[in-house]
């Protein structure tokens, strides 16, 4: 028969290991970090392929078309640049994210029928949300596994 087992200095250094890697844990600011920035660039990405990783934003209404061609404007929700540059990340030790405070941010994103104004979504879904905190997790806790067993 063969066999392992993990008794005296052998528990010990597991102990001691597991105590790291809890204590590295606690302190998600970090991966917190990382997801806010990736988010963020998922966001400038749809924004700047005008919604193509949701699927494409509606058409601007022909009024607009001719009021940015007057301009000098084509981009979709480009007059200013003041959209755009709006949005930030944001983290702390208990969340991640990228918003804007702008007061016309919140209905490009979700729409308003009584202004004739469709959503065009520029922040990442829920689903992509979770997608990136599950990839950066992932690679966070691969890292401090690495550093509690140094």
């Amino acid at each position: 028969m063969i066999d392992a087992t993990i008794s005296g200095k052998s528990i010990q250094e597991v102990n001691r290991r597991l105590d790291r890697f809890q204590a590295a844990m606690e302190d998600t600011t970090q991966p917190n970090r990382q997801a806010s920035i990736a988010m963020y660039g998922w966001l400038i990405r749809n924004y700047d392929r005008e919604g193509a990783l949701i699927g494409g934003w509606a058409p601007l209404h022909p009024k607009t078309v001719a009021e940015k061609k007057e301009l000098g404007k084509e981009r979709m929700l480009v007059r200013s640049g003041a959209l755009r540059q709006s949005y930030v990340p944001f983290y702390t030790k208990e969340n991640a994210g990228v918003g804007s405070e702008l007061i016309y941010s919140k209905p490009h994103q979700e729409g308003n029928p009584a202004r004739n104004l469709p959503a065009r979504p520029m922040l990442p879904s829920r689903e992509v949300v979770l997608d990136i905190g599950i990839r950066v997790y992932g690679d966070y806790v691969r890292r401090q596994v690495k550093v509690a067993n140094a």
